[in-house]
């Protein structure tokens, strides 16, 4: 068997029985990379998981920054803002839907329950993290709705697709569900029916997410893992190693 076969399988059988090569703690990748973290989920079967957050987290980061340039566009500025904002809550919510499922998924299918498990012990993610509140995705993605209810209220009015900040607009009697895609592009909090989500914040978890899953699929056998420290609910650091920022929206 060549060696460095021969090396993977003995990566993925030292994973799966629980028990880690030495590690080498001056390698780079250790300090991101996850420890001893007990799964029910077979260690190559992660890593296809982990791939998929990748690409997931990719796709984000490309909305975010495309969000970011068409604010500094003349024309189809509102329109190419909240088409890449969608994108952008859609992508969030693949990655939330894998770390942490929903109670009726979970009942349904144990197999959801122990990969989200699994995933979180490999990043170090809460179910708290600042990208799994659903919130936001679920105003944009269940727009009918929405727009029902502000459509055939009393007195029906309607605020949608602007870019401006919070006050900007002054409406006799308003009615909060009747404001619907904003965002203040100061602070680039995107805001919908009173619910809120600041983009350059979610930015950088996801970012962090994608560093710490590249630290696991990198990680060479030699170094063992490490749990990486939890992504928790205090401000967000510019290095994928310290905690980031978590929190809900809305």
């Amino acid at each position: 068997m060549p060696k460095s076969t021969a090396s993977s399988n003995r990566s993925l059988r030292a994973r799966a029985s629980g028990h880690a090569s030495p590690k080498r703690k001056d390698h780079p990748a250790a300090k991101n990379a996850p420890q001893n973290a007990p799964s029910a989920i077979d260690p190559s079967k992660l890593g296809l998981y982990l791939r998929e957050m990748q690409l997931q987290c990719e796709a984000a980061l490309f909305a975010y920054r495309a969000i970011t340039t068409s604010l500094q566009q003349e024309q189809d500025t509102c329109f190419l803002v909240f088409f890449y904002a969608h994108a952008l809550l859609g992508h969030m919510g693949n990655l939330s839907k894998l770390l942490v499922p929903d109670k009726k998924t979970c009942k349904d299918c144990p197999l959801a329950r122990q990969r989200a498990e699994a995933l979180q012990r490999a990043l170090g993610v809460t179910p708290d993290c600042y990208v799994t509140s659903r919130a936001m995705r679920n105003h944009f993605e269940h727009f009918d709705a929405r727009l029902d209810k502000a459509i055939n209220g009393k007195n029906p009015w309607l605020i949608d697709m602007n870019i401006m900040p919070p006050g900007a607009v002054h409406v006799h009697e308003p009615r909060e569900d009747g404001f619907f895609r904003n965002l203040d592009p100061r602070t680039l909090n995107l805001s919908f029916q009173g619910a809120q989500l600041n983009l350059r914040q979610a930015s950088r978890c996801v970012r962090c997410i994608m560093e710490r899953i590249r630290a696991y699929l990198t990680l060479p056998e030699e170094c063992g893992a490490r749990a990486p420290d939890p992504l928790s609910p205090t401000d967000a650091p510019s290095r994928a190693d310290k905690p980031i920022s978590a929190g809900r929206d809305g």
